[in-house]
């Protein structure tokens, strides 16, 4: 059995391997899945350089998102069968990126056989779709017809909070770094998309009045928090969760005296880890619903076989990527 191994931080592309592993038991309360597909997340990456917060021991298999086809069920497992897809989530507590994954069958969510969306977006619907909607729904109390601003429009956190602030009624100003990609969050449903900039305020104000955003998302940081808290209203909420330009959030001391924004910060494991088990299920319920019924599109860049891992992380911090690439594993069949 083939799986993507690392044993010390680094250079994703450098310290990551593909070795052969020896083909563990499952326990009576597991499940032995093939790997359809898993999402090669930001997360992911910063894991196997060291930057993460969250530490387990070497040698460790990366990846915390996927799906596959259920290939073994354990002695006291019920209510599943052999050929089941099932959504593998972060949730699980367990590494993807190996041709086989042992998983408690409590922790995976079934993927109905009439679902709409394409596999390829239900492999990634348990980090970025989740993320997305929580911090639209556990900052501020929002009404339809309200503006939500956001930077990293592009990205896959950026095209679920799109998509879940048309279920929700919202309207939404989207950033972006670069022109070519303008066209593609306006084909997502973006209602305003502009490239970010020294005057990004102004010109909001000029083309479109003021708007009275109350919930800005940056996913940025560095100048770009700046630049989406002078968009906001006063008393406004600005949410940073991550750092794209590898920099810190910088605010002006003028946004947080005369405008009062408040600058906070999102990270969807820590809530999970602290909210009610009930709270957490709900939220995925939701999330998966508009997943499964081809409410939330993610573009998806490139599908590479687990065994040409290596080649690929060499692009997968690149700036100017645009989508998201996903590993193929032996259940996957194009």
């Amino acid at each position: 059995m083939k799986s993507a191994i690392y044993h010390e931080y680094g250079n994703p592309s450098v310290v990551v391997k593909i070795v052969e592993m020896e083909r563990k038991e499952i326990e009576p309360n597991q499940i032995r899945t093939s790997l359809e597909l898993a999402a090669i997340n930001p997360a992911d990456l910063f894991s196997i350089m060291g930057s993460y917060p969250l530490k387990s021991p070497f040698p460790r298999v990366p990846g915390n998102e996927g799906i596959g086809k259920i290939v073994e069920i354990g002695t006291d497992v019920t209510g599943l069968q052999v050929g089941n897809r099932v959504l593998i989530p972060i949730l699980a507590d367990t590494s993807v990126w190996s041709e086989e994954i042992i998983v408690d069958a409590n922790k995976i969510f079934v993927v109905p056989e009439n679902v709409v969306a394409d596999p390829k977006q239900i492999a990634m619907a348990s980090v970025n779709p989740p993320s997305a909607y929580g911090m639209l729904t556990q900052f501020v109390n929002l009404k339809k017809g309200d503006w939500v601003i956001q930077n990293a429009a592009n990205s896959a956190v950026g095209s679920c909070v799109i998509g879940f602030a048309k279920i929700m009624g919202l309207k939404t100003v989207n950033i972006v770094r670069r022109e070519e990609v303008l066209d593609s969050v306006k084909t997502l449903g973006g209602d305003i998309v502009l490239v970010d900039g020294t005057d990004l305020a102004k010109r909001l104000k000029k083309e479109y009045g003021r708007l009275n955003i109350k919930l800005g998302l940056d996913g940025v940081a560095g100048e770009a928090t700046h630049q989406i808290s002078q968009c906001l209203a006063d008393g406004a909420t600005l949410v940073n969760y991550g750092a794209m330009s590898m920099k810190k959030c910088e605010l002006g001391v003028s946004q947080l005296i005369f405008k009062q924004i408040k600058l906070l910060g999102y990270w969807y494991s820590r809530w999970t880890q602290e909210a009610k088990k009930a709270d957490v299920l709900k939220l995925n319920e939701i999330t998966n619903k508009a997943v499964f019924d081809g409410d939330i599109q993610v573009h998806v860049n490139d599908v590479v076989p687990l065994e040409e891992i290596e080649r690929v992380l060499k692009q997968a911090l690149t700036p100017k990527a645009n989508g998201k690439t996903l590993i193929s594993g032996p259940s996957y069949a194009g």
